[in-house]
């Protein structure tokens, strides 16, 4: 048997702390850490269960502070300060011997997608794969798409045309390996298109962590 250990925990960026929820398996397949804006951040749906019944360890993390949730409308759109706060939270899983025995990949949506861009543009070291589920790449910036280097899933929603537009002239900036499917619905917690996505999701860490089953 596969044993579990499920804990609730903190993570220090800097001056805040970050509320985080880590699950993992003494036999895992690598760490995914989701980063959302807060606690109750609904953008991406729990693809955690998903993630787990593959064998993945899972660490979601809120990217704002207690004090800082009340202001997630205004703050959601401080790609710098998500950043700061994503590094700051792969950096404490770089010390974490037993989270990184076989790699780290990254899941994330909407506003803390386009920081997770950034990070990995920089320091594509940080993690071996990306998962853009429902982001925002065109707010990372023409530098950070141009020089990212980790292989990379987007995930976009076939029936939002405004939220395609917006993102589409991102993809011609891509140099690295990446796939770019506009295939999820806008109610992105229903619908077969979206669980077809989990699934791609859950192949596209299990290919680039290169872990084997447990």
């Amino acid at each position: 048997m596969n044993a579990t250990h499920a804990i609730d925990l903190r993570i220090q960026a800097e001056h805040a702390w970050l509320d985080a929820s880590l699950h993992t398996f003494a036999a895992s397949r690598g760490l995914i850490l989701l980063p959302a804006l807060t606690p109750a951040d609904d953008a991406v749906p729990d693809l955690r269960p998903a993630l787990q019944a593959r064998g993945f360890d899972t660490l979601r993390v809120s990217l704002l502070d207690a004090r800082q949730v009340a202001h997630a409308a205004d703050l959601r759109y401080d790609i710098a300060l998500l950043d700061l706060r994503l590094r700051a939270v792969l950096e404490w899983a770089r010390h974490q011997p037993d989270l990184e025995r076989h790699g780290v990949g990254v899941l994330a949506g909407d506003t803390p997608a386009a920081a997770a861009i950034r990070v990995l543009a920089r320091e594509p070291e940080r993690a071996s794969a990306l998962v853009a589920y429902d982001g925002r790449p065109e707010l990372a910036g023409a530098v950070p798409l141009r020089t990212l280097a980790s292989p990379t899933l987007f995930l976009l929603p076939a029936d939002a045309p405004a939220r395609l537009d917006a993102s589409r002239p991102a993809r011609a900036l891509l140099a690295t390996r990446h796939a770019w499917h506009e295939t999820l619905a806008a109610d992105i917690g229903a619908g077969p298109a979206n669980a077809a996505a989990t699934d791609e999701a859950c192949a596209w860490f299990a290919t680039h962590l290169g872990a084997p089953p447990p």
